[in-house]
């Protein structure tokens, strides 16, 4: 098997890592929105924010983010950067996929 497909598969995998992670991020802080929009006696009062790295998913999207990249990063190193610019259509595929399962975001046409 020739190293311009060990290059495309690490890219591919680091491509969706970096938008699961980014995924995860934006998870996060709409934890983070959610619990300080709510008061403690059930009001709509804003609190203090908690600082976003008590969140576990906004940590475990920061790992898969960084992972992301290295993956992207090591993948040129197989693989010429022509062949791997045009498998970035992955990463819009699989943002789409992520809103909705992740996010639970609705995919529409507009």
């Amino acid at each position: 098997m020739g190293e311009w497909v060990i290059g495309a598969f690490i890219n591919l995998f680091g491509s969706i890592a970096i938008n699961f992670g980014t995924n995860l991020l934006k998870l996060g802080h709409d934890e983070r929105e959610r619990h300080s929009s709510l008061g403690g006696d059930g009001t709509n009062v804003k609190t203090i924010m908690k600082p976003i790295i008590y969140f576990q998913s906004w940590r475990v999207g920061i790992l898969f983010f960084a992972v992301g990249n290295c993956l992207n990063f090591i993948s040129f190193g197989y693989a010429a950067q022509s062949l791997l610019a045009a498998l970035g259509s992955i990463q819009f595929v699989s943002n789409i996929a992520f809103a909705y399962f992740v996010l639970n975001k609705t995919v529409s046409i507009k």
